[in-house]
């Protein structure tokens, strides 16, 4: 609640207050003097009306004051110890009069004073409630946008994150009839999690190709595989199938007269509800090879091979 709203609720709330007790007050100070406002006009009922009215003062000389109430010529005198006594005493004692010759005017001037009162203090609860209300209303909108928020903070923060980590590979002898005494290479995508769950229904599709020239911009990418259902767990990687070249072909590769990608697509779910299907796309090509790919045999070395396979994108 802002300061002018403050301000509005405590002046309505004692403008309400103040102007019961002024009525109450008012009420009691012009019904207690009764008695003695009619003693004083007792004494002149013979008189006409225009005559017949008292008239009240206060008079004070240094600390001694006095009421004095004048009605047709005749002065008389009542003393009062305090002047504040004596201002609530004479204010009573007129109210009475007045009550005495004209009741309905002077209630219905109290009465327009209170309901003045009620109108002002209600225009400022109003006021301060219909600003409290769009305070709260506001704060009701930027409590759901926090929650959204966090929400979608929970989501990219836990679910599952599926990328190509690299593409290992292995060397192999052939086993051809055709082929004795050569070698082919086996290339395995790494697909990796790094998200902090699971994915759900996930499905992975690698296609590989050997071509002569490199891709066109305008290549469709076309897969040869229908997709295969996996799951990859939080934190951990799968080898996608294997993808084949031989040792001739890797070394035309390595000559520059052939081109060698590998493409991909990887569909997954995550754990939350009410999110859309994540897909990971990739491509990648043999950049460079060193060695001879004609035998890539080397005891000598701690990985076995001398040959060296580099990728790009």
């Amino acid at each position: 609640m802002g300061n002018f709203d403050r301000f509005a609720t405590w002046v309505g709330r004692w403008l309400w207050w103040i102007s019961a007790v002024v009525v109450i007050f008012i009420w009691l100070a012009a019904s207690l003097p009764q008695q003695r406002t009619t003693q004083y006009q007792d004494a002149s009922h013979s008189q006409t009306e225009s005559e017949n009215k008292t008239r009240f003062a206060v008079i004070c000389e240094g600390a001694d004051c006095k009421i004095k109430a004048e009605n047709a010529g005749q002065d008389k005198y009542e003393p009062c110890k305090w002047s504040i006594v004596c201002a609530v005493d004479f204010w009573g004692l007129t109210l009475a009069s007045k009550s005495a010759e004209d009741p309905v005017a002077l209630y219905t001037l109290l009465l327009t004073l209170f309901t003045g009162g009620l109108t002002v203090s209600t225009i400022l609860l109003w006021r301060a409630g219909e600003r409290q209300l769009n305070v709260t209303q506001d704060a009701a909108i930027a409590a759901q946008k926090s929650a959204e928020i966090s929400e979608r903070t929970l989501i990219v923060t836990q679910r599952p994150i599926v990328v190509v980590g690299g593409f290992p590979w292995v060397w192999r002898p052939d086993t051809n009839p055709n082929r004795l005494g050569k070698f082919w290479y086996e290339i395995n995508p790494n697909i990796e999690n790094f998200g902090n769950t699971s994915t759900k229904d996930a499905r992975i599709n690698v296609t590989a190709e050997l071509r002569d020239t490199v891709l066109p911009d305008d290549f469709d990418f076309p897969y040869q595989d229908v997709d295969g259902v996996t799951l990859i767990g939080s934190k951990t990687s799968i080898r996608a199938r294997g993808l084949t070249v031989l040792d001739e072909d890797l070394l035309l590769i390595q000559q520059g007269k052939k081109h060698f990608y590998i493409w991909g697509t990887i569909t997954y779910r995550d754990g939350f509800e009410g999110t859309p299907i994540h897909t990971t796309e990739f491509c990648s090509y043999i950049s460079r090879v060193v060695g001879n790919p004609l035998d890539p045999r080397d005891p000598n070395n701690i990985k076995g091979t001398a040959v060296e396979i580099g990728f790009g994108i």
